[in-house]
């Protein structure tokens, strides 16, 4: 389905996004993915180096937070706890974005890796997290997508 939706994407240059939802059957199921597919724009990047094809699986997890009062405030507090030093948020944001690969980050924003390097440490300590632990990553992941989510819908 993805494969097919991007081969859309491309005889279609006019679209710039494609939601895709989970398989479901029968017409209540078949609305249920189209909801799905609507959601998946608002969890993702608009940036110029992000697919035009998006998948609900690939969100599925963010969508479930946000369905949970308290694990959506705990998730959107994380990027609160740094806002107030905002080249912190916007480098978590691409190193997050950017698979965690360390010279490919400092490539987006074009910031000297020690300083990237800096402010990862600085990130760390004031979350309290490490950016090793996979842990971490996947909650600061779904953080960032309902944070992006949030911002969409304002």
């Amino acid at each position: 389905m993805a494969d097919r939706a991007f081969h859309l994407g491309l005889a279609l240059p006019h679209v710039q996004r494609i939601g895709v939802g989970q398989m479901n059957e029968d017409a209540r199921g078949w609305a249920l993915s189209a909801e799905e597919a609507l959601k998946v724009p608002d969890f993702t990047s608009r940036g110029h180096d992000r697919k035009k094809v998006s998948l609900y699986s690939s969100i599925v997890m963010a969508e479930c937070a946000r369905q949970t009062d308290t694990a959506s405030r705990y998730l959107t507090s994380l990027p609160q706890q740094i806002s107030g030093e905002p080249k912190l948020v916007s480098t978590l944001e691409v190193y997050l974005e950017q698979n965690q690969r360390r010279r490919r980050t400092a490539l987006v924003p074009g910031i000297p890796p020690n300083t990237l390097n800096c402010r990862i440490e600085r990130i760390e300590s004031l979350l309290g997290a490490s950016l090793d632990d996979v842990g971490w990553i996947s909650k600061l992941d779904i953080a960032f997508k309902l944070r992006r989510s949030m911002l969409a819908d304002c």
